[in-house]
């Protein structure tokens, strides 16, 4: 490699402060800042994700013994769905199913209970619903994709928490560190303006 070639190479590697002696120790502090929060957010993204693979594993497991101790039967309708519940509902299109009286049979033994059915559904339509043991009506365990939407929720929300926590202690040294520089120049300039008189 000849010297004009060495020379380009040193002048195109980038200079840290560190190495350049004009830097100040106010901007060398605020980089070291700026360098440990980024490296302590790169440290909580796995820790992040573990959790978010360990809170998916633990509500698998949930939904899967809660599914063990539930059943799927058929409940049918004993009245016809109104065609809405109020005026608000209807503007706002918020009710999309209305809660309407049905009857369900499990081991023999009939159950009472109201489903969710659209609005103005006939009598005597079926509806699958979830129950207990007992035969009471019971929400369906979570499925699969709602497992796995709670585990990566989970995981953006470590690392938004992480991000604004790190994000707040940098702001307030970067705030710091721009009151020391201000404090210093003027420090420099009535140095300066004291020896000229």
């Amino acid at each position: 490699m000849s010297d004009m070639q060495k020379r380009r190479s040193r002048q195109m590697r980038p200079v840290h402060a560190a190495d350049n002696p004009l830097v100040r120790p106010v901007d060398r502090a605020e980089a070291r800042v700026h360098r440990t929060t980024l490296t302590m957010f790169l440290l909580v993204v796995p820790f992040a994700v573990v959790l978010g693979v360990f809170g998916y594993g633990q509500l698998a497991r949930s939904a899967d013994a809660a599914a063990a101790n539930l059943r799927t039967v058929e409940a049918t309708t004993t009245a016809e769905a109104p065609s809405a519940t109020t005026a608000a509902d209807v503007t706002s299109g918020a009710s999309s199913s209305l809660a309407t009286p049905a009857t369900w049979t499990l081991d023999g033994r009939e159950h009472e209970g109201t489903v969710a059915v659209p609005p103005r559904t006939p009598t005597g339509t079926g509806v699958s619903i979830t129950v207990d043991a007992a035969g009471n009506r019971v929400a369906p365990p979570p499925s699969h994709a709602d497992t796995v939407v709670a585990g990566a929720f989970l995981t953006v929300l470590v690392l938004t928490a992480a991000g604004i926590v790190l994000l707040t202690i940098r702001g307030a040294a970067t705030r710091r560190y721009a009151e020391r520089r201000d404090r210093e120049w003027d420090e420099a300039l009535a140095r300066l303006f004291a020896e000229g008189r």
